[in-house]
């Protein structure tokens, strides 16, 4: 699965320039690229995003890289960026993945984010609870193909066992699920592993599956893609 990007930077040419050597030199694994200038800026799209890596810009107009640290999910592989080398010991006391020098090799930035990708299929798997019968099932989240409305509940559908119906709507167990979930229709929470293609109308999944996408489902598609 492709992984989002956060850049912080204060100056334009520095945002252009690596978000083009992403494009250029790690397109296959590299999903999104959210861009903020600002401290402000960068913890908005936090609050809206789910972000794998975190490229930081150290030396900003107003504050430091090293402010954004504490708003980063723990699951965020943080990439400092500086033209600078006298800040590498602090970037590795924040918790530095990696620390690139500008201008950015190319061969070190895909390097670097190889090696984040790496990591992140190391981690854990994410599951969903759920109850069923009284009891409390856990649900591998990579196993879920998709979430359907109904009602005041959602129905989980699977790869192996089956459905599941709990009393939960949409919009709530969305924000326990991993990023990774579209919602490409109100009634549809679909798994991205298990997606074949889409046009402006349709969803296309593994198994033969399709589905109608809304509007806003089709722009949370190119949004999810970078397309």
């Amino acid at each position: 699965m492709k992984m989002d990007i956060l850049l912080l930077d204060d100056e334009h040419s520095g945002i252009a320039a690596l978000t083009s050597l992403l494009k250029k030199h790690c397109s296959h694994q590299i999903g999104k690229i959210e861009a903020a200038s600002s401290i402000e800026e960068a913890i908005t799209l936090i609050k809206k995003n789910s972000f794998e890596i975190a490229f930081l810009d150290i030396q900003l107009s107003k504050g430091s890289g090293f402010d954004l640290v504490a708003a980063l999910s723990e699951n965020c592989k943080i990439i400092f960026v500086t033209a600078f080398s006298q800040h590498a010991l602090q970037a590795i006391k924040m918790g530095a993945f990696e620390y690139l020098l500008k201008p950015i090799d190319p061969l070190e930035l895909s390097a670097s984010v190889q090696k984040c990708y790496l990591a992140r299929k190391q981690q854990p798997e994410q599951y969903l609870t759920v109850k069923a019968k009284g009891i409390t099932v856990p649900i591998l989240q990579s196993s879920i193909i998709y979430l359907k409305a109904k009602g005041p509940y959602a129905e989980i559908y699977t790869e192996e066992r089956g459905v599941f119906t709990i009393a939960q709507t949409l919009k709530d167990v969305q924000g326990k699920l991993n990023h990774y979930f579209i919602r490409t229709h109100k009634s549809y929470l679909v798994n991205s592993s298990f997606i074949e293609g889409y046009n402006q109308k349709n969803l296309f999944l593994k198994n033969n599956l399709c589905f109608n996408i809304s509007r806003l489902g089709l722009q949370q598609l190119q949004q999810f893609y970078g397309s």
